[in-house]
């Protein structure tokens, strides 16, 4: 079981910069892309939606991190 908790800590640590970059070039290229008379709401959609999920990326590196040193080896009653 504990190889299984490394391995998708590994996993974890693999994804989150990894949709952390898609993300964020995502709304780039959406940002560049919208109309001029748009660009005000497509920058702000994306701006809220990265400053929200920067963070869910890092908890899900930390977490990644975590149980690759073997944090949760054990589990407390």
């Amino acid at each position: 079981m504990n190889i299984i908790k490394k391995l998708i800590g590994v996993l974890c640590m693999i994804l989150a910069p990894v949709a952390a970059y898609m993300l964020t070039s995502e709304g780039i290229k959406k940002i560049a892309a919208a109309a001029p008379e748009a660009k005000t709401n497509a920058t702000t959609q994306w701006s809220i939606l990265i400053l929200i999920f920067l963070p869910v990326m890092a908890g899900l590196l930390l977490f990644g991190w975590y149980a690759v040193k073997g944090e949760f080896d054990e589990v407390g009653a």
